[in-house]
């Protein structure tokens, strides 16, 4: 898997650190992780963690304390044994996918990545995909490039449902309670097989950071449409022909005032 050239941070990461409950090596450690360049574009990568205490210039028991004071906190996963770190968040964050391509390339890395833990690949494969399936709302579904290509991320994701079936069922589960119903919906129609149960909001208490962030630019794309329906719905109301003439002593263009006044106004009309 090709090792990353930048990371997208979300605006408010170090706050929602601070908020994390967490000493300040895992609060390094986390940001090591979030911006090292042997990660991945998937959030899912190996990250030894002799390499991480490199890194944070911490020895390696302080550096594996970090580690599960982040795994408490819901921040990371890590596998001790194959030394592999999921980003929990990574692709609800602006990592994602912006377009249909990049989406089908970054899936197709994830599937080939040799994770050896099923369950932390399934749970970031799921991540990925549902905020593809997010995104792709956005998406020019007119046309025909974007066709082929939700086509072939839709056959991916069954793929991949199939080959791992309950372990990738029950991420997805867990995945879209962070989602709205339109997005369940998207899921449906790409596996039919899914069971989606949810409370009605189709939203966790669970709140990650990167959650929190993409809601509160959902929710000021939203107030930035209404303020601007609001200002073109006023400006259609408005009488085209009612002109406001400002009162004035002076002449314009040595003509008297009522010569300068609006020709309707003059005629009467």
């Amino acid at each position: 898997m090709p090792g990353r050239k930048y990371a997208q941070v979300a605006l408010g990461l170090v706050k929602q650190l601070k908020s994390a409950d967490v000493d300040a090596v895992a609060k390094v450690a986390y940001l090591a992780a979030y911006t090292s360049k042997t990660s991945s574009y998937e959030g899912l990568f190996e990250y030894p963690l002799l390499v991480m205490a490199d890194d944070i210039n911490e020895t390696p028991q302080r550096t594996r304390t970090a580690i599960e004071r982040l795994i408490d906190r819901g921040l990371v996963e890590y596998d001790l044994t194959s030394e592999w770190i999921r980003l929990i968040g990574w692709n609800r964050s602006p990592n994602c996918p912006q377009n249909p391509s990049v989406a089908l390339k970054r899936i197709t890395d994830l599937v080939e990545s040799g994770c050896p833990d099923v369950g932390m690949l399934c749970r970031t494969f799921a991540e990925l995909a549902i905020k593809v399936f997010e995104r792709s709302e956005g998406w020019n579904s007119r046309d025909e490039k974007y066709r082929r290509m939700y086509s072939a991320l839709t056959d991916r994701v069954r793929q991949f449902n199939f080959d791992y079936d309950q372990e990738f069922h029950a991420a997805l589960i867990v995945e879209l309670s962070h989602y709205p119903r339109s997005v369940r919906h998207q899921t449906r129609m790409a596996i039919p097989t899914i069971d989606i149960e949810l409370p009605a909001d189709g939203r966790s208490s669970d709140r990650h950071p990167a959650d929190t962030e993409e809601e509160s630019e959902r929710t000021g794309e939203k107030e930035n449409r209404k303020r601007k329906a609001c200002c073109e719905s006023s400006a259609e109301t408005e009488n085209p022909d009612v002109l406001i003439s400002m009162p004035s002593n002076k002449k314009r263009d040595g003509m008297p005032l009522d010569a300068t006044k609006n020709s309707r106004l003059g005629r009467g009309d």
